[in-house]
């Protein structure tokens, strides 16, 4: 019974993963792709504007630690959105059934983190930790759509990020500026300027 559970278990996932790599599958995988989008459209300002502003969303530690904290942790933030990308590329792999892509992309995120690691930290600290993982997250997103690519699963990973990340270079002009600026003032000021420059592609695009 195990036996033919385990043909059945097998038979679902190359049925899964046909359907992704024929035309329904591709439309799926778009309509995750929008979903994405629809998501990026409030991590990126957000991602920003804590990046921008850490120093007040830190306000619990103290100067010294503040001091020691603040560098890394703006690098490491913009991380969440590779480390996101990376976890739905990796989905989509498990879905295809395409195991070697899951296996090959763990060897070459350890291949690739170890000697960033090592080169950065001992050069930056802790602020070369933060930027190996960036660096290492964006690899594997890399990797991981080139691979997908391979079996002829294109992921039109520009659709889910251009507004959002046009709008959001927007938005830190306006933070950058108002880095003196009182927090409120910043988060208003901010959030208004990337939904107008947000609208505007939107409209422009239509």
């Amino acid at each position: 019974m195990s036996g033919i559970g385990e043909k059945e278990k097998q038979a679902q996932n190359q049925s899964a993963g046909n359907a992704v790599a024929d035309g329904s599958g591709q439309a799926f995988l778009d309509k995750q792709i929008e979903n994405l989008r629809i998501a990026f459209i409030f991590m990126f300002p957000v991602i920003a504007f804590i990046a921008f502003r850490a120093q007040d969303i830190l306000f619990f530690l103290s100067k010294k630690t503040l001091e020691i904290l603040i560098s890394p942790f703006q690098i490491i933030v913009w991380a969440i959105i590779f480390i996101y990308y990376d976890v739905f590329l990796i989905w989509t792999a498990w879905v295809l059934n395409k195991k070697w892509i899951i296996f090959s992309t763990v060897i070459i995120g350890i291949a690739s983190y170890v000697p960033l690691n090592f080169y950065l930290v001992q050069r930056y600290g802790l602020a070369g930790l933060s930027t190996a993982l960036v660096i290492n997250t964006a690899i594997i997103f890399v990797f991981i759509v080139f691979s997908l690519a391979k079996v002829g699963i294109k992921i039109p990973f520009y659709k889910s990020c251009e507004k959002p990340a046009i709008a959001t270079m927007a938005m830190t002009l306006v933070l950058h500026y108002m880095n003196s600026a009182g927090l409120a003032l910043a988060f208003i000021s901010g959030a208004f300027s990337y939904a107008l420059i947000f609208l505007i592609i939107t409209f422009l695009d239509n």
